[in-house]
């Protein structure tokens, strides 16, 4: 794309053949992220929370979390494959591929502690008598991080939609403008907290 636009500027718009493969492209790979999305939704997300909320344990929460396991392993191992050739440095520069890759792992971790730990676990439903609550709530944080990680995984699909393309394009360089002002921010409460220590307020 570089190349092209160092050819071609501006004047792209009148070169159709480049525009039509161009289109094409773009249609491919919206179509890829559709279907990609889809897949995810009714195989991970879907499942997902059926075996927060109401398969909370028994043959229902196994099957639901198989299902994921399925499901992520099956994205994670196209994803390398499409990579392979390309090698793995190249695989993890990709943002979307660090989410991944990071989110198997997690899952696989998940998936072994909670068929281990059959029971809700909700922190509303937690017991404080468990002897398995140290795993119990391991679990939970579990949860959001896997969470967390799937709504990356949603946005990075609604990239190429064009409702949200924008949208998520401005969120994205708005998260990135913020790290800064984030960190003096946590510099600042830190010497806050380290002058009402020495103060003794």
């Amino acid at each position: 794309m570089v190349n092209i636009n160092n050819e071609f500027g501006e004047d792209i718009e009148f070169h159709l053949s480049l525009r039509n493969i161009i289109d094409a492209q773009f249609i491919k790979t919206k179509t890829y992220f559709n279907v990609s999305f889809a897949i995810f939704a009714l195989g991970f997300i879907l499942p997902f929370l059926l075996q927060l909320f109401l398969f909370k344990f028994g043959s229902g929460m196994i099957i639901c979390n198989s299902v994921c396991l399925v499901t992520i392993a099956l994205m994670f191992g196209v994803g390398v494959a499409q990579h392979k050739a390309n090698g793995l440095k190249a695989y993890f520069k990709d943002f979307s591929n660090k989410v991944e890759s990071s989110m198997f792992i997690i899952y696989c971790i998940y998936f072994v502690v909670r068929i281990i730990n059959d029971s809700s676990i909700l922190p509303a439903d937690l017991d404080a008598d468990d002897e398995h609550l140290a795993q119990l709530i391991t679990l939970v944080i579990f949860n959001a991080i896997l969470v967390l990680q799937a709504i990356l995984k949603v946005m990075l699909y609604l990239r190429t939609s064009n409702y949200f393309g924008q949208l998520i394009a401005l969120l994205a360089q708005c998260c990135i403008d913020v790290l800064p002002f984030i960190l003096l921010l946590f510099i600042w409460v830190f010497v806050f907290d380290i002058w009402y220590r020495i103060l003794g307020l």
